[in-house]
């Protein structure tokens, strides 16, 4: 009666293993009637999720212990999986001997699709399905642990998405919701499966990078992208082009306003008749855009005049020249990105960012093209970048707002003012300092010291122009008389005695400090 009227499943195999009798319930659950089951063996049920070591292991536990009892999962006689919680007993004559087998089972595939949903409720977010700040925290402490052990680097990205909330309130928060999987979507495709990527709520996304590398080490062929900013001046723009030309090369011409580039085309005719040109843009058909850029590619067009759809995916190793027309209008990274365009050979490549002829740019336009002009050697792209973040801003980059906050106080006073905050905490844990940065807790307001004094490194003193460069922020990091002490020393043992506008540069600096 019992062996009716059970809800479990119940299964009798002799010592072969081979089915004698089951129950009705074990007919419910798999679907295999009493008829059909008995002479099988019970790997008719077999799902192949499992390892032939795990049902060796499975009966030495039988055999030893005269049970077993755990997890499995088996297959229905209409082809689904279930999950199943089975124990198996030995039954053992008077005289010890084991006559049969015994199996009771159950389905629990239910409880364990809920235990996987509530598993992904607490560690994944529920709209894009991507981990959440708690499993973040974890991976990162994991990501930390494997990096310190490895000694790799790890890099951590945070980003959200600019001008989201107009994107809710003017067309709801379904498009919203689709525009965040869209997002974490093309997030996750461009990353390894063994990066991170992590929604932290809202419009905020986390990013984890291991086993990360630095290139400092151009190919052997490389140069340098010869680099000039200035005023438009389309006499250098012919010189420019005839140049590459009589080397048999190709130019990039960006001029990124669709409604007048046909003009410029104009221009160029008349400036460079000698050129074949050619017009690409983002609202030219698809065909004739790939057709345009095919042309290029095989030569027949001597200058691809174009927007900034050339700033990425396009390699064309005869084009060697960059002209980029109204370059204060460009963010720093966009126009780095442009000037990557040429000089992926080991031909001398030539860019030139031009400005409004008359009108002044914005200070931080200037400042922008100042970087470019600057950070001109292999390898150039780090300086750029945090050049770019200290132009910017970087935000609250330790709170959750990131609002470029740090723009009224300036990129260098900030991170001595992180540093300094890190040193107290440190002291306050009994921590070691780590970090020339740690070395000083100073908190100091700014102070402008503008003496009558010819206060400059002559390139006489110094002929290399990013030698001067990295020592004038050498000197502008300076934080101690010591530090100043020092380094003048090393401007006497290595360039000689300090002409006069390099001393007084050093007194403006100690009357500073």
């Amino acid at each position: 009666q019992v062996f009716k009227a059970a809800h479990e499943g119940i299964v009798i195999t002799d010592m072969a293993g081979v089915i004698v009798d089951v129950n009705p319930a074990f007919f419910d659950i798999t679907g295999y009637r009493r008829e059909e089951s008995i002479g099988q063996n019970p790997r008719i049920l077999s799902s192949g999720k499992h390892s032939p070591e795990f049902f060796s292991e499975m009966w030495n536990t039988l055999v030893d212990q005269g049970f077993w009892k755990g997890e499995l999962w088996n297959r229905k006689k209409g082809g689904e999986l279930y999950a199943e919680l089975l124990t198996i007993s030995a039954i053992v004559s008077e005289d010890g001997k084991t006559q049969n087998y015994i199996g009771l089972f159950s389905d629990i595939t239910k409880s364990k699709e809920q235990q996987k949903s509530l598993e992904l409720m607490a560690h994944y977010d529920e709209l894009t399905g991507l981990p959440n700040r708690s499993l973040f925290a974890d991976r990162y402490k994991q990501a930390i642990a494997h990096s310190k052990r490895t000694e790799t680097l790890l890099a951590v990205c945070f980003l959200d998405l600019d001008e989201f909330k107009p994107v809710n309130d003017n067309y709801g928060h379904l498009v919203g919701d689709q525009l965040l999987i869209e997002v974490a979507e093309r997030i996750k495709s461009q990353l390894r499966a063994e990066d991170t990527v992590s929604r932290m709520g809202g419009d905020e996304f986390a990013l984890l990078l291991g086993d990360i590398s630095t290139i400092n080490t151009p190919p052997e062929e490389r140069l340098p992208i010869v680099t000039h900013v200035g005023p438009y001046n389309p006499r250098l723009v012919r010189r420019a082009v005839l140049r590459e030309l009589e080397r048999g090369g190709q130019i990039f011409f960006v001029h990124n306003r669709v409604q007048t580039i046909e003009g410029m085309r104009a221009h160029l005719e008349r400036l460079v008749p000698e050129a074949r040109i050619g017009v690409a843009h983002g609202q030219m058909p698809e065909t004739a855009l790939a057709a345009r850029m095919r042309e290029f590619s095989a030569g027949m067009i001597d200058i691809l005049l174009s927007t900034t759809i050339i700033e990425s995916g396009l390699d064309i190793p005869n084009a060697n020249t960059l002209i980029v027309d109204r370059a204060d209008t460009f963010g720093l990274a966009q126009l780095y990105q442009l000037r990557g365009r040429v000089g992926r050979g080991a031909q001398r490549a030539y860019a030139y960012f031009f400005k409004h002829a008359r009108r002044k740019p914005t200070a931080e336009a200037a400042e922008r093209l100042e970087t470019l002009a600057e950070n001109t050697q292999l390898g150039a792209g780090f300086n750029i970048a945090m050049r770019d973040l200290e132009i910017r801003g970087a935000g609250d980059i330790l709170g959750a707002r990131q609002h470029g906050h740090v723009a009224a106080v300036g990129f260098h006073l900030y991170t001595r003012l992180l540093a300094s905050a890190i040193r107290r905490l440190q002291e306050t844990r009994g921590e070691a300092l780590q970090g020339s940065a740690l070395l000083t807790n100073i908190h100091r307001p700014m102070v402008s010291v503008d003496l009558p004094l010819d206060t400059h490194l002559p390139p006489e003193y110094i002929p290399d122009q990013e030698t001067r460069l990295g020592l004038y922020r050498r000197i502008a990091d300076i934080i101690t008389l010591d530090d100043l002490d020092a380094l003048a020393e090393e401007f006497v043992d290595r360039f000689g005695p300090l002409p006069a506008s390099v001393g007084n540069l050093l007194f403006q600096v100690r009357v500073k400090i």
